[in-house]
């Protein structure tokens, strides 16, 4: 039988035992918190380098399953879009609109005009060029349409020719020569100068019934959609 004082140093004994258990079952109570950290950082290196392939691959891979691209990386189609007309006069007359009668911009206690907001065409604007035909400083829509064509000037009124009339290649043609599908869609006639200039060859865009001629036997255009009723 034990005295009071025996008594107590086992009941600290036993309460050090409660709080500091033995080396095993510490192993216990450590081993799922360590497999969790070790799964978890494992988890964290397959996000990280599977990010980084992913951003790697989107400048680096073509999805050969999307038929926009062809194996090469390169644009399989090419929509080539003309706003006959439409210049930075036209622009800013749209700019100036929206910004004092469509969506009016506070004045500033300056009393100074307030700053416009851009218009959503205005991301797409990444330059601009100073035209000119071969016998002119303005150019018409048949010597702008040749440029674009042809890539060369030509007179005003001429339509894919030269300045000494000698027909020129046209992407038009190119692409057809490469065994693209082609087609021509606009809101004016079929045998405008801008639309003409990609498909026929006449010496003055007032020879409709010529450019018509060759839309029907040339067949540059596998697809024709115009407008141009009278």
């Amino acid at each position: 039988m034990g005295t009071p004082d025996d008594d107590d140093d086992e009941s600290k004994k036993g309460h050090r035992e409660l709080l500091t258990p033995e080396p095993k079952q510490l192993g216990k109570h450590i081993q799922p918190y360590a497999c969790a950290t070790i799964l978890f950082l494992a988890f964290i290196l397959m996000v990280l380098f599977g990010l980084h392939d992913l951003a790697s691959g989107w400048h680096n891979h073509v999805d050969h399953s999307d038929s926009t691209y062809t194996s090469a990386g390169r644009p399989k189609n090419v929509i080539f879009m003309v706003s006959d007309g439409f210049g930075e006069a036209g622009l800013t007359l749209a700019r100036t609109y929206k910004n004092t009668v469509l969506a009016p911009q506070p004045v500033a206690a300056s009393k100074q005009p307030a700053e416009h907001v851009p218009l959503y065409l205005d991301t797409f604007n990444v330059g601009s060029a100073h035209t000119y035909s071969a016998d002119s400083l303005l150019t018409d829509s048949a010597a702008g349409a040749t440029a674009w064509a042809c890539g060369l000037k030509a007179n005003n009124g001429q339509i894919a020719v030269t300045p000494l009339e000698r027909p020129c290649a046209t992407l038009m043609e190119a692409a057809k020569a490469k065994g693209m599908r082609t087609g021509l869609v606009v809101t004016s006639s079929l045998t405008d100068a801008t639309p003409a200039a990609f498909s026929s060859h006449v010496r003055h865009r007032g020879l409709e019934h010529s450019i018509a001629l060759q839309h029907a036997t040339d067949r540059t255009a596998d697809v024709l959609l115009g407008g141009g009723r009278r």
